[in-house]
């Protein structure tokens, strides 16, 4: 008998319920995937503001993602708001261990256990709040570089986290729509050669599109969607990078599984636009 496919959020919890963990695990729901979660943080927060975080012990975090690893396994992992340099270690030091293989064999209805899996890994970092100002010390970012992006095979950061990040983003403002060369270089950015894959979302919103950008570790690809005229949008980063997630796991190509994701979340904001439920959150 088949059954879902495991995915594991690591995140942090939105009290409000739009974004974080539990953005994570709706959009799992919706496109029938199971979702597991490992607690980073617990947040006071509303559609509005957070009122106060409390970030759980490293050691706790990394017992978590060995308690799950190692009965439902993953067929795919997602990162979310980490915080702290000390729990990006943590996460990095239990992921690493996936290049070993060490998690339970992903039998996926045929009878048997089969050879174990090593799961996609999508980091999702959480640098800046939603007014897009840093809400961290630059150490983070830098342990986001040295430590979890050589793990990854996508980051999806919005544009203003990509700056944190020191990632070129190239202005293709001119040339054919859909492509472009290698990010620009300069102002000690790095290059993204022999990199994770990126997906800056949100990098341009005009014209009645908002364009996210991929790099596919060769080039640049601009991707529209409609922009919807709605406020109503806490949650959408979180929302955008799940179901990508979702939509690899299910053995979609890298483009392929990012249109199904872009649609799916164009989708959610358009049933959430008119709702008057504080300050915008997504119709899953």
């Amino acid at each position: 008998m088949s059954h879902p496919l495991p995915l594991l959020t690591i995140a942090g919890s939105d009290s409000g319920g739009a974004a974080g963990l539990q953005a994570d695990l709706k959009t799992w729901a919706a496109l029938g995937a199971y979702g597991m979660n490992v607690i980073t943080a617990v947040t006071a927060q509303n559609s509005e503001r957070v009122a106060a975080v409390h970030y759980l012990p490293p050691e706790m975090v990394a017992v978590q993602i060995d308690a799950v690893l190692s009965d439902y396994g993953a067929a795919a992992i997602k990162t979310g708001f980490l915080g702290r340099v000390e729990i990006i270690e943590a996460v990095a030091g239990r992921l690493a261990l996936l290049g070993g293989l060490a998690i339970r064999p992903l039998d996926r209805g045929g009878g048997g256990g089969g050879l174990p899996t090593r799961p996609t890994i999508i980091i999702d970092p959480v640098l800046v709040n939603h007014r897009g100002e840093a809400m961290f010390g630059p150490e983070v970012a830098a342990a986001y570089r040295k430590l979890l992006f050589p793990l990854a095979d996508l980051v999806t950061p919005n544009r203003g986290e990509a700056a944190l990040l020191g990632v070129g983003v190239a202005e293709q403002g001119e040339g054919e729509q859909g492509s472009g060369g290698a990010g620009e270089q300069g102002g000690g950015e790095e290059t993204l050669d022999n990199g994770p894959r990126l997906l800056v979302k949100g990098w341009r919103r005009d014209e009645g599109q908002i364009v996210d950008l991929f790099w596919d570790g060769d080039r640049w690809h601009q991707l529209p969607q409609p922009l919807i005229d709605t406020a109503n949008t806490h949650g959408s980063g979180d929302t955008l990078s799940a179901a990508i997630c979702a939509y690899r796991a299910q053995g979609h190509d890298w483009p392929e599984a990012i249109r199904r994701a872009q649609a799916y979340t164009h989708a959610a904001i358009q049933r959430g636009a008119a709702w008057r439920l504080g300050a915008g959150p997504l119709g899953h």
